[in-house]
């Protein structure tokens, strides 16, 4: 995202050396309406890892960890008990989580199993157009095999539903 805007920035003082005002105009207009709606895409995300923060308060110990482990919020419980967890908040009616998007957890997962924790790999998603979040713990089989997880409201039961499934590239690397 920092890239785009920097190359529209580049590509304006290009236009302003050409004398060409008014495409640098709009170019630097366009340029900080992605730069704003992106601030306030990630406050809004902000405020949901706090609010997953506080839920999570009572049931053990939270901590926020996206420098050190590069996961939203960590939860120690009793009895080796992890929980890592991810936030999502989605604009839209539907979430694909691809292997990339979970890599990082699934990481540190494999190494707090190997440490003998329990961990548990948790995506929190919100839909705030829809009023609606839900957790969704992912598995270790769908980890493992680098499945795509579709996350969808459906209008008509007003549900979020997840659903997983192999990607065409991972079917075709498969059958060579």
């Amino acid at each position: 995202m920092t890239f785009q805007i920097d190359k529209m920035i580049k590509e304006a003082i290009d236009l302003l050396e050409k004398n060409n005002i008014e495409e640098a105009k709009r170019k630097l207009k366009y340029a900080y309406e992605v730069y704003d709606r992106h601030a306030w895409l990630s406050k809004d995300g902000k405020l949901y890892e706090k609010d997953v923060y506080d839920r999570f308060s009572k049931k053990g110990v939270p901590f926020k960890s996206t420098h050190s482990f590069d996961v939203d919020v960590v939860v120690l419980q009793k009895n080796h008990r992890v929980k890592l967890i991810e936030c999502k908040v989605v604009r839209k009616d539907f979430l694909y989580l691809y292997p990339s998007d979970y890599e990082k957890l699934y990481t540190i997962y494999r190494r707090l199993k190997a440490l003998g924790y329990i961990p548990e790999p948790i995506v929190a998603v919100k839909m705030p157009k829809r009023k609606r979040e839900r957790l969704i713990v992912l598995k270790e089989e769908w980890m493992e095999k680098g499945f795509v997880i579709k996350i969808r409201f459906h209008q008509s039961s007003r549900r979020i539903t997840v659903d997983w499934f192999m990607s065409r590239k991972m079917k075709s690397s498969l059958e060579k």
